[in-house]
């Protein structure tokens, strides 16, 4: 690997790992409320504005790194069996937006930081034990009762990269 690849896969690690050492890094809100606890239980079937407890899946690939720049050339990480396969997501979005969630599965222990705006969700992802667990970002959208989207995920190290889809529905309370 060209010494610039190595140069792009830290920065990538480094970009994932914003934020103070035990806190996830901080999203811009609207509202300066206590925000809901991922550990909070969960809600009824959320309202209009999407707040409530969403659950959901998601299946993890191996991706890669394109650089527009840089022509016929495409990193696709090491051949690792690490971090492929399903996994599960619990998200809570309180009334402003804010999203704060976990992440368990085939990548790992990981918690969720994010927000909901309109139709547009984005979230920091950052694992559980930063030195050895997948980071990176998930960008995705809601349609209804449903938000969808797609991950981005590196190792600390940047030689394992991969890429997930996930879904995420309202949680269904149980009727006493």
């Amino acid at each position: 690997m060209t010494r610039a690849a190595w140069t792009v896969a830290g920065l990538m690690v480094l970009g994932c790992s914003r934020g103070t050492e035990g806190a996830p890094a901080p999203v811009a809100s609207a509202s300066s409320a206590p925000v809901a606890s991922a550990s909070a239980a969960p809600s009824a079937k959320p309202a209009s504005d999407g707040s409530g407890a969403w659950t959901g899946t998601y299946a993890a690939t191996t991706g890669s790194l394109f650089v527009p720049d840089w022509t016929g050339v495409k990193f696709r990480g090491e051949d690792a069996s690490v971090g492929l396969g399903e996994g599960a997501m619990n998200v809570t979005l309180d009334a402003s937006g804010r999203a704060t969630g976990t992440l368990d599965g085939a990548l790992g222990a990981i918690t969720i930081d994010g927000v909901l705006r309109e139709a547009a969700f984005s979230a920091t992802l950052v694992a559980v034990d930063r030195a050895k667990g997948f980071s990176g970002t998930a960008i995705g959208t809601r349609d209804g009762d449903a938000i969808t989207g797609t991950m981005r995920l590196s190792l600390p190290t940047g030689n394992v990269i991969r890429e997930a889809t996930f879904k995420l529905a309202p949680t269904k309370q149980a009727k006493n």
